[in-house]
C-alpha cells in the first residue's frame, strides 16, 4: 500500500508542501497529491504552500498549474489552496487560495466566511 502524502482531518485531507522545488515542482507535487486524493476517493482536498522557496506565477502560469491541478481532480476533488498574500493576483486572475488554513476549511466545509475566497 502506498503511504498517503496527506493527513485526514475529518473528511479534510491536509497536504502541507515545503521545498525549493520552484513552481513547477511545486506544480507536480500537489498535482501528485491531487491524483492520489482522486484515487483515494477522498473529496476535500486543503494544500498549504506557504512554505514553498518560489515566487508569484505568471498569469500564463496560474493557467498552466489550474489546468494541470483541474485535469488531475476530474471534478471529485474540491481543492482550497493556502497561500501567500503576494501570490494572489491583483486581477483576482487563477486565484482559488486563502491566506489562511482556517479560511480554506471554512470554504471547504460551507461553513459562512464574512470574506471570499483570495482574502
Amino acid at each position: 500500500m502506498v503511504e498517503s502524502p496527506y493527513e485526514m482531518d475529518g473528511n479534510v485531507a491536509r497536504f502541507r508542501l515545503t521545498g525549493s522545488g520552484g513552481l513547477e515542482g511545486c506544480m507536480h507535487a500537489v498535482r501528485d497529491v491531487i491524483l492520489h486524493a482522486e484515487q483515494a476517493g477522498v473529496r476535500m482536498l486543503l494544500v498549504g504552500v506557504t512554505a514553498v522557496d518560489a515566487g508569484p506565477p505568471s498569469v500564463a502560469e496560474r493557467y498552466w498549474i489550474m489546468s494541470e491541478w483541474a485535469i488531475a481532480g476530474r471534478g471529485a476533488v474540491q481543492l482550497a489552496l493556502v497561500i501567500r498574500p503576494e501570490f494572489i493576483d491583483p486581477d483576482n486572475f487563477g486565484t482559488s487560495g486563502f491566506t489562511s488554513e482556517a479560511r480554506a476549511m471554512d470554504w471547504l466545509l460551507g461553513r459562512r466566511s464574512p470574506e471570499p475566497p483570495s482574502a
